[in-house]
């Protein structure tokens, strides 16, 4: 049975079972009318207070944090507010938080929206997790662009059906709550400890305010959703609102890190962590964050509303990353696989020649040292435009809304510099501390002498990365007193027209010159991890780019090499249309609360590159492909809401969801070297993955926005798509079996508890009263077939992860610690358990404090990362890392104003 006909039968088993209990409960309805919370005016969207009476409130399994709460934390961006929430981690990037995982699923897997528009991937080469192109860079949203954050984790009909893990919705800054005009300033600036640098500067203006004359009821919607009811009243007599934000934050990051690669390997018995190279990197970042918004509203009455939206937000950053390679690590001078002192290398296994003083240590007679700098600029930007509104007429309420978004990555250049040593070194490694390996050059001279090391060659690239989509939505509300006074019918439909662009050029030179890198220093000499490792001087980005514009078009110095150009197999541009329409009834009887329905998706999907074939002579014949996917898909949920007290609820629901395939997966390029049998092709035929979703919760409501919820559930995931090398016979143009790199479906299933609890301890002796614990838990269990019937955790999976912060909040001063734990995850497959790469796990310490001076003026003081936790990959196991970075600690000191 295909996935869209099971899961239409589920939906009517679903609407034929609320069918019964509708009859078996009709007698009593009018007796006794619906308890619990149905209506929700949402008079300030900011506060935690109402983030928490909307999660109480909810048909379906949610988490609200609000601006309130967000601004509690050191926090710069969406992507780490996100990271305190449940079931919710972080995975950061250079420092900062930017793409999150929910309930082990990865971004890519996951849907996001501001506003209910559809976010979109800027930069499909730089997600994690394989890269397919969808994941959402959620660092490019400043938190001060946002009026709250919805978790949603278990879906309605009325959302997209994309978001196996969950969805996150982002609701822009709206000024509809408000009563009178109101100014919000912010000024801050800070020390990065690393480089001592003063760097960070952040600065942020809010405007809003209310005009015209009237008496509207004005109705407040309590969620960005298009299809959201709004469900409260208050009275306004100006019927027009606006709010206008401007964001800015510049910084300054660095980054020490140590970077190896593992040559031979002995299948982890004896001297098994042989490298092939060491890399000494020295990264300055500068960031320049911005986000610009704006929103105006119309209220004529209680009964429509109308509004248009703009929201450009990203940033530009510009990248130096200074390296000294080690390199020709695990070889004699003979280029053969070095042997243990004093015996005979047998011819079927690897050799290793052992340091002689020191028995944990390896001599490299015949090492080699180069030195390179990548001087790059990028820019993400995510623009949403949204127009829409909502009439409520004496029978039903109509609401809809159309919008365009786009998120581009445009990378001007990315200039690759090489500095080649002709020296021969002989270089003692002992690395049996695997996270501060010791280096010691026994012979060949000084190894960072800039004037040892000749420019020798330059490769440069230009990337412009477009998505875009067009949409549409509308829906309609109708009261159908069915059961009770609470009855609702809803039904609507949306369209959505996407289109995505990755275009690829590179440049590689050879140069031709006497110029060593003494002629182009850009500082230094420098040292890293507490001087244990000098670097010497380095090359300087401003000098270089002088050099390549004097001389790129001389090919006395500069010699274009073959390949170069544009890059036909990064390219492709693809179009997919997604087409929706659902029906969904929501009830509330006594204290049961019901929602069923069923949404059906349609997609349509076209996709085109270009396929390369090259001969068994060498000569390649490239030529443009097109290929085409549909697939139309229903998804059914039952949800159950269950009140055993007006603060103790308990929820079960069935859902379902997709994620269609990546961009990178479906990619219509294939290469095809006949004469190694090898072909290397996208998939466009794969199928999406589907999950079908049991979740069940219990939320205790406590006094002054607090809970105590515990939760399981159960993701079950079929097509989920990996890489695999396939043997294909009578491959065209291929004689004997060709070996094919693909992607192909798999079933997976991630399952776990999740586990809250948050509260100001109001029952604590007096001294601890102001005190309290903002904290979550969530572990998840998950299994995907690799390769070779090997199983493990689903990339981008941890087992645990975890949020505990312990606050004091009186007299206008809060302070707080705050800790994140996010557990070991798989980053990237690898031909075997031993080779995959892993982000190893991360704990980090930060604190925040602030004090009310008076109503207006607010003044704070944040450190980030209090103890130094890096970033920190390995391969295999523990004690084989590939990289790790430490930031040490960032401070914030600042004010913050508000004016009515």
């Amino acid at each position: 049975m295909t996935n869209a006909r099971r899961n239409l039968l589920l939906a009517f088993a679903s609407v034929a079972a609320l069918s019964a209990g509708r009859q078996a409960l009709a007698a009593d309805a009018a007796a006794s009318p619906p308890k619990g919370v149905t209506d929700l005016i949402v008079t300030a969207p900011r506060k935690t207070s109402t983030a928490r009476v909307e999660q109480l409130a909810a048909p379906n399994i949610i988490n609200v944090q609000s601006a309130e709460a967000i601004a509690k934390y050191p926090d710069f961006n969406a992507a780490e507010s996100l990271g305190r929430m449940p079931g919710v981690s972080l995975s950061i990037d250079t420092g900062e938080g930017r793409f999150i995982t929910i309930r082990g699923i990865d971004s890519n897997l996951d849907g996001a929206t501001f506003g209910g528009v559809v976010l979109l991937n800027s930069f499909p080469g730089g997600t994690y997790f394989g890269g397919t192109g969808r994941a959402v860079e959620f660092d490019t949203v400043p938190v001060g662009a946002v009026d709250r954050i919805e978790v949603t984790k278990t879906g309605l009909p009325d959302h997209e059906a994309e978001g196996i893990g969950g969805s996150v919705e982002l609701t822009p800054r709206s000024a509809r709550a408000i009563q009178q005009p109101f100014l919000d300033l912010e000024l801050s600036g800070g020390f990065e400890n690393l480089r001592d640098s003063w760097a960070p500067i952040n600065e942020q203006v809010v405007l809003g305010g209310r005009f015209g004359l009237g008496d509207n009821g004005l109705v407040i919607a309590g969620h960005g959703d298009p299809g959201a009811p709004r469900a409260g009243f208050i009275s306004n007599p100006t019927p027009f609102s606006f709010v206008l934000t401007q964001f800015q934050h510049n910084d300054r990051r660095s980054i020490d890190d140590f970077e190896e690669a593992y040559g031979v390997d002995n299948g982890f018995t004896g001297p098994d962590k042989v490298y092939d190279s060491g890399e000494f990197r020295r990264y300055n970042y500068f960031r320049r964050r911005f986000g610009y918004s704006g929103e105006f509203d119309f209220d004529p009455n209680a009964d429509h509303h109308y509004f248009a939206r703009v929201n450009v937000a990203g940033y530009t950053e510009n990248v130096n990353r200074q390296r000294l390679i080690y390199g020709n690590l695990e070889f004699d001078a003979n280029g053969n696989p070095l042997q243990a002192a004093g015996t005979t290398c047998p011819s079927a296994a690897p050799c290793y020649y052992t340091d002689p003083n020191n028995p944990s240590g390896f001599q490299a007679p015949a090492g080699q040292v180069t030195a390179t700098l990548r001087d790059q600029q990028e820019t993400h930007r995510n623009t949403v435009i949204a127009v829409g509104g909502s009439d409520r007429f004496e029978r039903f309420t109509v609401d809809y809304q159309g919008a365009y978004t786009r998120a581009t990555y445009h990378k001007p250049f990315d200039f690759n510099w090489t500095f080649n040593n002709p020296n021969t070194f002989g270089i003692n490694y002992d690395n049996t501390n695997s996270n501060l390996p010791k280096f010691t050059v026994v012979s060949g001279g000084n190894p960072i002498d800039p004037t040892q090391f000749t420019l020798g060659s330059l490769s440069n690239s230009h990337e412009t990365d477009a998505d875009e989509e067009w949409s549409g939505a509308g829906n309609v509300t109708v009261p159908v007193h069915l059961i009770s006074d609470a009855d609702e019918f809803k039904f609507g439909a949306k369209i959505r027209l996407r289109d995505k662009t990755v275009t690829y050029y590179s440049e590689r030179y050879n140069i031709s010159t006497a110029d060593t890198l003494a002629n182009f220093e850009g500082g230094g000499p420098y040292t890293y991890y507490d001087g244990a490792y000098p670097i010497g001087f380095r090359a300087g980005g401003d000098a270089l780019k002088a050099f390549y514009a004097a001389n790129v078009n001389n090919p006395a110095v500069f010699t274009l090499k073959s390949g170069s150009g544009f890059q036909t197999g990064s390219y492709y541009h693809d179009t997919e249309n997604v087409f929706a329409g659902y029906a969904q009834f929501k009830t509330e009887y006594r204290n049961v609360g019901i929602l069923a329905g069923v949404r059906v998706e349609g997609t349509d999907a076209t996709y085109r590159g270009f396929g390369s074939v090259t001969d068994a002579a060498g000569d390649t014949v490239v030529s443009p492909e097109v290929n085409h996917n549909s697939y139309v898909d229903a998804f059914p949920t039952l949800q159950f809401r269950y009140e055993f007290m007006p603060n103790l609820i308990g929820r079960f629901t069935y859902s379902t969801g997709l994620s269609r395939p990546g961009f990178s997966q479906t990619i219509a390029s294939t290469s095809v070297d006949v004469g190694s049998g090898s072909v290397s092709t996208g998939n466009p035929k794969l199928l999406p993955t589907y999950s079908n979703n049991i979740d069940a919760s219990l939320e205790w409501y406590l006094p002054g926005s607090g809970i105590l919820a515990a939760g399981v559930f159960d993701k079950e995931l079929s097509n989920y798509a990996v890489t695999r090398t396939i043997d294909v016979a009578n491959y065209p143009g291929i004689v004997g079996i060709a070996k094919e790199s693909t992607y192909l479906n798999v079933p997976a299933y991630a399952r776990g508890i999740e586990g809250q609890y948050v509260q100001k301890f109001f029952w604590a002796p007096e001294a601890f009263r102001n005190f309290g614990i903002d904290s979550n838990v969530t572990y998840v269990d998950s299994e995907i077939q690799l390769f070779n019937g090997v199983k493990a955790l689903l990339p981008g999976t941890s087992r645990w992860t975890a949020n505990a912060s312990l606050f004091y909040e009186a007299d206008g001063l809060e302070l707080r610690v705050a800790t994140e734990y996010v557990g070991k995850t798989l980053f990237t497959v690898g031909g075997s358990q031993a080779t995959n790469n892993y982000e190893d796990k991360r704990f980090q310490v930060d604190f925040s404090s602030s004090y009310q001076i008076n109503r207006q003026l607010k003044v704070f003081f944040d450190v980030k990362n209090l103890n130094n936790e890096p970033l920190r990959f390995f391969e295999g196991r523990y004690d084989r890392p590939l990289q790790r970075e430490f930031y040490l600690q960032t401070f914030e000191f600042g004010v913050r104003a508000h004016f009515e």
